[in-house]
């Protein structure tokens, strides 16, 4: 049986465009939705209390702090790392080629992470979610123009 090398080759090079094409859309995603990551980040994880792993976050607050909390009207049932919002407004995104950064600065925020560990990043569950809404929507357009284009 004869093989067609320039048909497997033709082939090869699509694949590896396809390859080439995934972490451009990936960066691209994230570079075009850093706010939906930042509300990911502070709305639907810090403010429910939960970490990058998807856990509680502890310590649990000091009951003066519990106090202060409830007078403010803010949650004392968890921690959630907001007071005045400021630390929620300092977050900001970055996409690398390979990679994601997302860092919040303040005057106290490095005395906050080092009490409460884990907190910075998205869990698994906004992860998903993320790359549901966004990055799989923007790899498929890319992927159908590839093909259409081959």
């Amino acid at each position: 049986m004869a093989v067609n090398l320039e048909i497997l080759n033709k082939l090869d090079n699509e694949i590896q465009k396809l390859k080439q094409s995934i972490n451009l859309c990936i960066k691209q995603s994230i570079e075009a939705n850093k706010d939906r990551i930042v509300e990911l980040q502070t709305q639907q994880q810090l403010y429910l209390g939960k970490t990058n792993k998807g856990v509680d976050i502890i310590p649990a607050y000091a009951e003066s702090t519990k106090r202060r909390k409830r007078k403010d009207g803010l949650p004392s049932n968890r921690v959630t790392l907001y007071q005045t919002g400021n630390l929620y407004r300092s977050f900001r995104v970055l996409a690398g080629n390979e990679s994601v950064v997302i860092s919040a600065y303040t005057e106290y925020s490095e005395y906050v992470f080092d009490k409460y560990k884990d907190t910075i990043g998205l869990d698994r569950e906004n992860w998903n979610n993320f790359i549901n809404e966004y990055t799989l929507k923007a790899i498929k357009i890319k992927f159908n123009d590839i093909i259409t284009k081959s």
